[in-house]
């Protein structure tokens, strides 16, 4: 699955490969990823799902992108 990072959350993480050994939901993935990056908890950020805003009960699956968007604003 590839991970995409948008902003300021490049700080603590850049875009990845991530394998999944199997089945989880967002929900799972992230506090994975929180635990194992827990600079990321100082951030607020919404999580996309194959360009898709996600919800924590989708199912990943191996050929998916999921991004990691920070707030942002424009005109």
């Amino acid at each position: 699955m590839k991970v995409r990072v948008f902003g300021a959350l490049t700080q603590v993480l850049q875009d990845r490969e991530q394998p999944l050994e199997h089945s989880l939901t967002v929900g799972e993935f992230m506090k994975r990823l929180r635990e194992e990056h827990p600079r990321l908890n100082a951030y607020t950020f919404r999580v996309a799902l194959n360009q898709k805003m996600a919800a924590d009960d989708d199912i990943l699956h191996e050929e998916d992108e999921l991004a990691l968007l920070p707030p942002f604003a424009g005109g």
